[in-house]
């Protein structure tokens, strides 16, 4: 979960699947807050928060390849992980991206599919856009 926040998205994940999610934030406080709030939700076990700019972080390429990657963050960020998710994307992994405004949804798109990741399913609700790719 890159940009975990509050660690609502890392906390569904754990809770639906029983499985370890690695939730990072570049802010500390945020990860702070995502151990916590795990903590109050059963998962701590299954969750390990990590301060990370973007994807540079030890602890995320040791860990890598992932199968599923969420960001609910801004495009602009977006876009420019999409080479780095793509390093770490295992083959057939999906990634579910949030956070992004309609219009600037095509753009993400593009640059995730120039590094091998295209889209499956994009879903709306009202101007925000969520879009689900797959790891080629």
């Amino acid at each position: 979960d890159i940009g975990t926040g509050t660690g609502v998205l890392a906390i569904a994940i754990a809770k639906k699947t029983g499985l370890k999610v690695l939730a990072t934030d570049i802010d500390p406080i945020a990860v702070t807050t995502t151990v916590e709030n795990a903590r109050d939700n059963d998962v701590a076990e299954l969750i390990e928060g990590v301060v990370a700019e973007g994807l540079d972080s030890d602890v995320i390429t040791a860990k890598a390849p992932y199968d599923l990657i969420l960001a609910n963050i801004l495009a602009g960020p977006l876009m420019g992980l999409a080479p780095g998710m793509s390093r770490i994307a295992q083959p057939g992994a999906s990634i579910i991206l949030s956070g992004i405004l309609e219009t600037q949804a095509q753009a993400v798109i593009a640059a995730y599919a120039e590094n091998g990741m295209p889209l499956l399913q994009r879903l709306q609700r009202k101007e925000w856009t969520t879009l689900i790719l797959h790891k080629l």
